[in-house]
């Protein structure tokens, strides 16, 4: 009997002594847990606090949304967001509000919500200062729509570019800085490369060109850009990509020529680093493709093409890609019935070792070399005995 009442004091005494504790929380100490990561204490807190609160509701609601959402518990973080909304629809946390609940749809991937709501609040916009604040929302609303998922993330769809691209002109439709304007305009040419609208993705991509490179002397077949004209543009940081980019585009429509024009110009204006170093592979890559190796439409493309193929085979040994394009030199030779030429150039493929110090490429891996390596093997036998027939 008396270890029971021991008991019962000493649960009565713990009772009060939380209850004394929760008294004691203010809104230092959310902030506090808040500061260190301490999200799901503070939303503890927020709950024991609300209920004899007398200071700002609105605030210390938004503060558990907040730590909600930086909790991942997103869909548990719209329901404080939608409290303030509809309780406090004048307090200046209630915008805030807006736009978490926004940002929580997007973690959800329910983006057809978090649109309906950027949709409205646009119409909203009244000062320059909130117009960058919307226009870096949007921005962060239209790179989840384009993000691309691997291929573990099976709960995530798919990129909408086109989509993504109706958001990104939002962004430019505001009031924005420089920065976010060369960022945003660069991404509109992506979008639209990415839905194979190429088209479109070079129109937009001479536009950025226009808007941020000083060494862009306008389109190839277009009167070029006066030096004082030039001198007042700003250099933008995806001016490089956004000729590279342009070139694959122009590529895709067969545009060959001015590709190839676009290529030669970017690999004399882009500055030698290890910045620079993938891109100018990329680019000399490109290059070759731009004579439709593997498939030359005639001798001069053919006899181009493999020179500029074999000096990216001597420069870069250890890109793994070289290894396509020697294959690609020996069905150049074939399709043009080069077959002396054929035969020793897929000779020359068998004989190319994959060893430790050639990098892979996402485009070529040791499973594409052993393809290859068996064609290659096949073709020889097949070409010696059709050169036997003749």
């Amino acid at each position: 009997m008396r270890a029971f009442v021991f008991a019962m004091i000493m649960l009565f005494g713990l009772g009060s002594y939380c209850l004394a504790q929760t008294a004691e929380l203010t809104d230092k100490d959310v902030r506090s847990a808040i500061q260190n990561k301490q999200f799901g204490e503070a939303v503890k807190m927020i709950d024991s606090m609300l209920p004899k609160y007398k200071g700002d509701v609105d605030y210390m609601l938004y503060l558990k949304a907040l730590s909600l959402y930086y909790n991942k518990d997103y869909a548990d973080a719209i329901k404080p967001c939608d409290e303030i909304i509809v309780e406090h629809e004048k307090s200046v946390w209630s915008k805030k509000a807006v736009f978490l609940k926004a940002e929580c749809y997007i973690q959800q991937k329910k983006f057809d919500e978090a649109e309906k709501i950027y949709s409205q609040e646009v119409q909203r916009l009244l000062s320059s200062e909130r117009k960058e604040d919307i226009a870096g929302v949007y921005f962060r609303f239209a790179e989840a729509l384009s993000y691309k998922p691997s291929k573990d993330e099976l709960d995530v769809p798919q990129p909408n570019y086109a989509k993504a691209y109706e958001i990104y002109k939002k962004v430019l439709e505001l009031e924005i800085g420089d920065s976010m304007k060369d960022e945003t305009m660069f991404r509109l040419g992506r979008m639209m490369q990415l839905s194979n609208n190429f088209g479109q993705a070079v129109n937009d991509y001479h536009q950025y060109l226009d808007d941020f490179d000083p060494d862009w002397m306008g389109a190839v077949d277009s009167p070029q850009k006066s030096k004082e004209s030039r001198s007042k543009i700003p250099q933008g940081k995806h001016r490089f990509e956004a000729r590279y980019y342009l070139a694959e585009s122009q590529l895709a429509m067969d545009q060959f020529r001015w590709a190839r024009t676009n290529l030669e110009n970017l690999l004399n204006l882009m500055p030698k680093s290890d910045e620079n170093d993938k891109l100018m592979r990329d680019s000399r890559l490109l290059v070759v493709r731009t004579y439709h190796i593997p498939q030359p439409r005639d001798d001069f493309e053919m006899e181009n093409g493999i020179k500029i193929a074999r000096k990216f085979i001597a420069d870069f040994p250890n890109d793994a890609r070289f290894i396509q394009l020697a294959y690609d030199i020996a069905q150049a030779y074939e399709g043009q019935g080069k077959i002396d030429d054929a035969v020793k150039a897929y000779q020359d493929f068998v004989k190319i070792g994959y060893d430790g110090s050639i990098k892979e490429q996402e485009s070529f891996t040791v499973d594409n070399f052993q393809q290859l390596l068996m064609s290659a093997t096949y073709k020889i036998g097949e070409l010696l005995l059709f050169k036997k027939r003749l």
